[in-house]
């Protein structure tokens, strides 16, 4: 992928760049349903996503990108229960680590400290979940 650093992290290519970049949660699914697109995400069930992806097919092998800074506490679309292990002060925000109960680890920043050991649901709005080619 070529273009503007702030064009491919906007809109990655591939999962292979979006890893590239660091950008987070990656979790590989599939295509469910494509109005509204629905992925089935391994470990976490239906999610609604979103993509400029035209070619995708229902069945079709994806990566979902969850950025950490799109996570919302509480209920909402594309709801996760997480084990709170870690929470690290970035400066302006508190930069999260969490484990589902599969076993996933999912990053998610927040706005203050969460406290390790705790549990938390959350959130990453359908708008904010791209998906990626594999």
């Amino acid at each position: 992928q070529e273009g503007p650093p702030t064009d491919v992290f906007s809109a990655p290519g591939s999962a292979w760049v979006a890893a590239f970049f660091g950008m987070g949660n990656l979790f590989p699914g599939r295509i469910l349903q494509m109005n509204p697109l629905m992925a089935a995400v391994d470990g976490f069930g239906e999610w609604l996503v979103t993509t400029d992806e035209v070619e995708l097919t229902v069945g079709q092998p994806i990566v979902v990108l969850a950025r950490p800074q799109n996570a919302v506490l509480g209920t909402g679309e594309n709801e996760l229960t997480v084990m709170v292990k870690e929470s690290r002060f970035k400066g302006n925000y508190f930069e999260n680590v969490g484990v589902t109960a599969s076993g996933m680890t999912i990053e998610f920043n927040s706005d203050t400290r969460q406290s390790a050991d705790s549990q938390l649901l959350l959130h990453f709005p359908s708008q904010t979940v791209q998906v990626l080619k594999k």
